[in-house]
């Protein structure tokens, strides 16, 4: 019950949520938020895969080159780059902020991007599941990557106690960092 509340408070309530993890909240409970809701997402993210995978002998009878393995072990691999990405991406904000002169500990950067993904791991798979790739996907994923963003810019605002010049030169760099992040894996799936 404790992982929905918090689940809830970071997406109905992210000011109050931020506010209240300043003094609590260590890296440890921000991995174990991070991973079970990882799972879950990447659970219903590869439903179609498992789909495909249940009805290999249909694809496998039409000459369709399908292995029931190979999507299994994607989903692994996507899930272990999840995580590790999780502590390269907070290390980079952390590293910034260092430069800036904010001298907060690596747990808070870690726990502003973990429970900041709240929204694009609890929502967009169920898009994915259920709306075909049209417009509709585009807008939906927009709406979850800037609800993101205005999480993420909204927790180190908060818990870094951010001016406005430093919010705005925050907001730059998280621009040109996500856009390399983004970047990047569009080319490796589209490899």
């Amino acid at each position: 019950m404790i992982f929905l509340k918090k689940m809830i408070d970071i997406l109905i309530h992210p000011n109050n949520f931020f506010e209240s993890i300043k003094s609590r909240d260590g890296i440890y409970n921000a991995f174990i938020y991070y991973f079970i809701i990882s799972i879950f997402s990447f659970v219903i993210f590869r439903l179609k895969d498992l789909l495909i995978v249940l009805r290999f002998p249909y694809y496998l009878a039409l000459g369709v080159p399908v292995s029931p393995i190979t999507p299994f072990f994607e989903s692994i691999l996507w899930f272990c780059i999840s995580l590790i990405s999780s502590f390269f991406i907070a290390g980079l904000f952390h590293l910034f902020m260092r430069l800036i002169g904010k001298k907060n500990e690596f747990s808070t950067s870690y726990k502003i991007t973990v429970y900041s993904l709240t929204p694009l791991l609890v929502f967009y798979p169920f898009f994915n599941l259920i709306l075909p790739l049209d417009i509709v996907t585009l807008v939906t994923y927009i709406i979850f990557h800037l609800y993101f963003a205005f999480l993420f810019i909204l927790g180190f605002y908060k818990l870094y106690e951010l001016n406005k010049v430093k919010l705005i030169l925050f907001v730059i760099f998280l621009t040109i960092v996500y856009s390399i992040y983004a970047f990047t894996i569009v080319a490796l799936l589209m490899r």
